[in-house]
């Protein structure tokens, strides 16, 4: 018997289901029927019985899981302390980013930490929001940059804690000798006649916009899908057609074949948010770690790039 089969057993007896605790778990019913079964075995007596549909407690299996359950609690505390009392800040964090200004926000305070904690090293995860979100209720990351667009606030509210961070903001790139050049801004319908370029096939920056333009009736005119920024605004700056582009990727590009147009406050503000799991441990270096990034100011040297500026 180890910590993790404890660990199974007190969720069962705190979810009373077996598919309530194995959601949670991210293992499968069966298998997590049968660890409970061989640590019943190994000890001689059940942990549950079926009430309405409902695993309780047995009286032994009480017993059983007030002890587990303080078990786990020092278990978790040991490992704390350990790095407290050392005064040690180490460990290694898996970080995801979304497109939406996530690597942006990442890197501008990624530079900063390393030089105040350096014994804390980063592994990068690149996926849309809705992907990093299951990720890190599966534990493979330690918390992600999302866009907070996607964060349902009823529903992942069970799941995640969630950190807001600042506003970024989409825009519409086109070339210089397409006629939306001369708009100072844009709605969907003035995007209807449009050849429309989209990136990682419209998931994260352009579905929202797929979708509610099919709402009023417009059918966008998809002409190309890409996940390489180059090649996209290589092909916007040919005329091919226009894109959404979070504005911190559009101003990386000194192309003076394409253009921004800011769009209409609805469509194209976002705010980028960090996520870990709820009620889930932290280690010291992710503690550390959200500590630094949720100090909204230091963003503050980063806000120009995050947000449209017309050219003069």
């Amino acid at each position: 018997m180890d910590i993790r089969q404890l660990a199974y057993f007190v969720q069962i007896a705190e979810c009373g289901s077996y598919s309530l605790a194995s959601q949670k778990l991210y293992i499968t019913q069966p298998a997590l029927s049968k660890v409970i079964k061989n640590m019943e075995e190994e000890m001689g007596f059940p942990f549950f019985y079926t009430y309405q549909r409902r695993q309780r407690l047995t009286d032994a299996g009480q017993a059983f899981y007030e002890r587990a359950a303080k078990l786990l609690k020092s278990y978790n505390e040991l490992i704390e302390t350990t790095y407290v009392d050392e005064q040690i800040d180490k460990g290694h964090l898996s970080v995801g980013l979304s497109v939406a200004a996530g690597g942006s926000m990442f890197a501008h305070v990624l530079f900063p930490f390393t030089v105040e904690y350096p014994m804390i090293t980063f592994s990068i995860l690149e996926r849309e929001t809705n992907l990093l979100k299951e990720e890190v209720l599966k534990k493979n990351l330690d918390l992600a940059y999302i866009d907070l667009f996607y964060f349902d606030q009823n529903k992942d509210s069970e799941n995640f804690d969630v950190y807001p961070l600042v506003q970024s903001e989409n825009v519409v790139v086109t070339c210089v000798d397409n006629p939306l050049s001369q708009m100072t801004d844009l709605d969907y319908e003035d995007l209807r006649d449009q050849n429309m370029i989209l990136y990682n096939g419209g998931k994260e920056v352009a579905s929202q916009t797929e979708v509610e333009m099919r709402k009023l009736g417009i059918v966008p005119n998809i002409v190309l899908i890409s996940t390489q920024w180059n090649f996209i605004l290589d092909a916007v700056a040919n005329n091919m057609g226009v894109v959404f582009c979070p504005y911190y990727i559009y101003s990386r590009y000194q192309n003076p074949r394409i253009c921004a147009i800011k769009l209409c406050k609805h469509i194209g503000y976002r705010r980028t948010g960090i996520i870990t799991k709820k009620n889930e441990y932290q280690t010291r270096a992710c503690t550390c770690f959200l500590d630094y990034a949720t100090d909204l100011t230091r963003y503050d040297g980063i806000k120009d790039r995050l947000m449209y500026h017309a050219a003069p």
